[in-house]
């Protein structure tokens, strides 16, 4: 234990001070050490070097070039990346599916600002709406709902499911699902994807239908609402408007 702490700098007295009193580098210290002595097989790291000083990156850097398992580290230190990685997966300079296809359907390329108006266009929906009745019904712990689901669950699935995507001529999920995990895992995500588009499709009718409904007069009901929409969505898919 005591050599196990002084490759991470701790030394004489150190080794029994209370976590309570370290600093923040040096609580990353500990709980790298901790992760050295486990000896698990895979490591997963997120920004490993923050909070830590030259010396404590270094000594860090060392000990993972020597760790016989496998490491998945998010990094934006290249010095880092550059001394312990094997594989990055990250953009590089290839061509995405929508130029390097450009079938006019799938595979389309876009401005910047029509990419970004498209992206603005798909969060005001009424998740915005919906966001802020459950904060006030439910409180902050809304707050870790968002950040869980959307930040963690759907930014990095986004991240992760394109970059497969892109280094695959641009597959879909089911695609690369049968890709990477045979056939059968395939025809799960198809059927999962179309029970999810009909209950997603179904969600993006009824709730602002129903919204309307209560905001204008009687006679524009919820059904007269959800076939207006229904309507829209149809020219919206078969006019050539971006």
């Amino acid at each position: 234990m005591r050599g196990a702490l002084g490759l991470f700098l701790f030394t004489g007295d150190d080794v029994f001070a209370p976590i309570s009193t370290l600093s923040g580098g040096e609580k990353g210290r500990v709980a790298l050490t901790e992760l050295m002595l486990r000896k698990d097989n895979v490591l997963l790291l997120d920004e490993p070097t923050n909070h830590l000083d030259m010396d404590s990156r270094e000594v860090l850097e060392e000990a993972l070039a020597d760790y016989p398992g496998t490491i998945l580290a998010v990094s934006h230190d290249r010095y880092f990346i550059n001394r312990v990685a094997e594989k990055v997966f990250a953009p590089d300079g290839r061509k995405t599916p929508a130029i390097a296809i450009h079938d006019g359907v799938d595979c389309v390329p876009m401005k910047p600002w029509k990419a970004f108006l498209v992206q603005l266009l798909n969060i005001a929906g009424t998740g915005p709406i919906f966001g802020a009745l459950m904060g006030a019904v439910f409180g902050p712990v809304v707050f870790l709902w968002i950040v869980f689901g959307s930040i963690l669950g759907g930014a990095v699935h986004d991240y992760m499911s394109g970059m497969i995507s892109s280094r695959h001529d641009g597959a879909s999920i089911a695609e690369l699902s049968g890709t990477y995990l045979g056939i059968a895992a395939k025809w799960v995500m198809r059927i999962f994807s179309v029970v999810l588009l009909v209950l997603c499709g179904t969600v993006f009718v009824t709730s602002p239908a129903g919204l309307l409904d209560k905001l204008t007069p009687d006679w524009m009901n919820g059904t007269f609402w959800a076939v207006v929409i229904l309507v829209y969505y149809l020219l919206a898919t078969l006019l050539p408007i971006d």
